[in-house]
Formats: C-alpha cells, structure tokens, sequence
C-alpha cells in the first residue's frame, strides 16, 4: 500500500494460487473464508482507514510495510455481520454489472 495505488482495496472472492501482486500491495488471506468479505470491508471503513493511516509512514510518499499492516486490529464479526457483509458485497457486484450491461446497451 504505497505510492499512486496507496489506499486502494480491492475484495477478489476467488483467487487462483499461486498469485502474483505488485511491490506496493498486499495479498490478505483470511483463515475464515467467510468473514473475508467483513475484512474488506472494516479495512475500507473510517476506522480501518484510521488504523492504516497511523502505521503509515513517509511524508512524500506514505508507504505500509508488513510488519506494519499486521499491526492492524480487526474486531471479529459475529456470524450476523457477517453474512450481512457477504450478502452487501454481492449486492454491489450485482449492481456493478448491471450498469456496465445497462451502459452497452445505451452505445448499441
């Protein structure tokens, strides 16, 4: 997480191993498959961003290493929040696609 790409997060629900990510990224894999969807989304919520931003470091160029990101707190979701967290991430792809589909449909 440095450079022109910092801040940026990106949820892959099915990632092939062996994988490949730039210097400036970080692959997280999350031992709970189902509470991956909650990370990603405590990681792009205030308080996450609160937490990356105080591990940070650099002026020019704010950068996070490693050692940094496991730093990280992440508060455990109950089985609830979690499945709300699935159910809101496949809400947004579904929307997503409708608009790329709704978008071609408009240039044809």
């Amino acid at each position: 997480m440095g450079g022109v790409g910092r801040g940026k997060l990106t949820y892959v629900k099915h990632l092939v191993f062996p994988s490949c990510v730039y210097g400036d990224e970080f692959l997280i894999k999350v031992k709970t498959y189902n509470w991956a969807p909650y990370v990603a989304m405590f990681l792009k919520s205030k308080f996450g961003k609160q937490q990356i931003e105080r591990f940070t470091s650099g002026a020019a160029s704010p950068t996070l290493d490693k050692d940094e990101l496991e730093k990280i707190l992440v508060m455990k979701p109950s089985r609830e929040l979690a499945r709300k967290c699935r159910e809101e991430l496949l809400n947004d792809l579904i929307r997503k696609v409708e608009e790329i589909i709704e978008g071609k449909r408009k240039r044809l």
